[in-house]
């Protein structure tokens, strides 16, 4: 409405980016990786939420974004990440 709203990423952005895939996070904290093989390069990270039910509640309150785990981000203390998020015990 005032020409502020920017374009979502899209699967094949996220790639380019570093991104490992898509992270998919149900409201009650159980998660997955979707990787990029699995996805339409030009799908928005936000619309892969729209095609998931959680397979812990059967839920379908899921937000999803890039996992990063991988990729570019350094700790606070400048060095690279080394473990992987580990996944929410069900």
């Amino acid at each position: 409405m005032e020409g502020r709203e920017c374009e979502p990423a899209t699967v094949a952005n996220a790639r380019q980016n570093g991104a490992r895939g898509i992270t998919v996070r149900c409201a009650c904290n159980h998660e997955a990786l979707i990787p990029f093989e699995r996805l339409r390069p030009d799908e928005y990270v936000p619309d892969v939420a729209l095609r998931c039910r959680c397979m812990a509640c059967g839920g379908r309150r899921i937000e999803s974004y890039p996992d990063w785990s991988g990729g570019w981000r350094l700790r606070a203390d400048g060095l690279p990440q080394t473990s992987s998020p580990r996944p929410v015990s069900e």
